[in-house]
C-alpha cells in the first residue's frame, strides 16, 4: 500500500526475513496440497465434469440462490423470477427449454430438455445470468445472486420422469407434508402445477416429457 506525505511517496518495505518466512509458508502450503479444503457442507455441488447429455432425455435442474437473499417467492420477487424463466425459455427455445418449474423460497426446480450437453450449459448459464442481473436489479442490491453450480439429474425412464414431474408440480406441498404440517394440494401458484404458469412455456419436445405430462393430468 502506498502513502503520501507531502510530495514524497513512500513505499512499504519488506525485511529479509519476512521475505523469506512468506516464501516458506507459500512452500508448506504447497508441500500440503495447497489451501485447506471446505467441510463437505459448504463445497456446493462438486466442480467435475458433467455426463454427456442426449436430446431424448430431460433433466431436472436445482439452481440455489446465495444466503441472505430474500424468499424467491415474496410478492416482489416472484414475478422477476417468473418473467426471466419465461424470457429465458423462450429465446433458447430451439436448443434448449425450460419446460416445468417451482420457485421456492431460496431455490428453483426446473425441468428442462437440451439438444447436447453444450446447449444445456449454455442455456443454464444464460438463465443464471439473466436472474442475477434482473433480481439485483429490482431488490437494488448488487453482488452474487447464485450460491453454486447448478445440479443436474437426467431423467433416462418414464417412471424417473414422471416422479420428477410430480415432484417439482408439488413441492411445496410435499415440504410441508414432510415437515408434518397441514397442506392442501391444491396448484402451487409459483410453479407450473398452474396452468397458465405451464402454458407460457415451450411444449415438451422428449418423448419421456410428454408421457409423463399426460400420466399426470
Amino acid at each position: 500500500m502506498r502513502k503520501h506525505q507531502g510530495a514524497q511517496l513512500v513505499l512499504p518495505t519488506v525485511s529479509k526475513a519476512d521475505a523469506a518466512q512468506r516464501k516458506s509458508e507459500r512452500e508448506a502450503r504447497r508441500r500440503r496440497g495447497g489451501r485447506p479444503k471446505k467441510p463437505a457442507a459448504e463445497r456446493g455441488v462438486p466442480h467435475a465434469a458433467r455426463p454427456v447429455h442426449a436430446r431424448r432425455y430431460p433433466v431436472h435442474v436445482t439452481v440455489r440462490v446465495a444466503p441472505g437473499m430474500p424468499s424467491l417467492r415474496d410478492g416482489k420477487v416472484f414475478p422477476t423470477v417468473r418473467r426471466v424463466l419465461q424470457r429465458a425459455a423462450l429465446q433458447f427455445r430451439q436448443m434448449f427449454r425450460i419446460v416445468e418449474y417451482s420457485v421456492q423460497s431460496n431455490h428453483v426446480h426446473l425441468v428442462v430438455e437440451a439438444a447436447d450437453s453444450r446447449e444445456l450449459s449454455r442455456g443454464m448459464q444464460g438463465f443464471g445470468i439473466r436472474l442475477a442481473k434482473n433480481l439485483n436489479l429490482r431488490l437494488r442490491r448488487t453482488g452474487r445472486v447464485l450460491s453454486e453450480r447448478y445440479h443436474a439429474r437426467t431423467l433416462r425412464t418414464p417412471t424417473q420422469t414422471l416422479n420428477a414431474l410430480r415432484y417439482v408440480r408439488q413441492n411445496t406441498h410435499l415440504h410441508r407434508f414432510r415437515d408434518g404440517q397441514r397442506t392442501s394440494w391444491n396448484p402451487d401458484p409459483c410453479s407450473t402445477a398452474v396452468d397458465i404458469r405451464r402454458a407460457a412455456l415451450p411444449e415438451a419436445s422428449s418423448y419421456l416429457l410428454g408421457r409423463a405430462r399426460a400420466a399426470f393430468s
